[in-house]
């Protein structure tokens, strides 16, 4: 099965609703990589409004929301080496 498979199997009204988000965390099993948490995040008012993302985390501990948060917090730092390359200040 795949993930956006997986992702249509779930209505909206089970996804938890917080930081202008819809989320929801399951815990699946990948093969070569073993159990891992899948965290599906639609209607997301940060990057990429209009896409349904697929976070992936083998922190089974850590919950939805708490995902999502450092998804976003290293995005930024993403990005940020993005532009410093494109400036050609850091070494590719």
């Amino acid at each position: 099965m795949t993930v956006k498979e997986l992702d249509h199997l779930f209505l909206s009204n089970t996804f938890n609703h917080k930081y202008g988000a819809h989320i929801k965390g399951v815990n699946v099993l990948l093969p070569k990589y073993g159990d891992i948490k899948l965290l599906l995040v639609r209607k997301d008012t940060h990057k990429e409004p209009d896409k349904t993302k697929y976070l992936f985390t083998t922190d089974h501990t850590a919950s939805a929301p708490q995902i999502l948060l450092r998804y976003r917090t290293r995005w930024a730092i993403e990005t940020t080496f993005r532009d410093l390359k494109q400036a050609n200040m850091v070494p590719a």
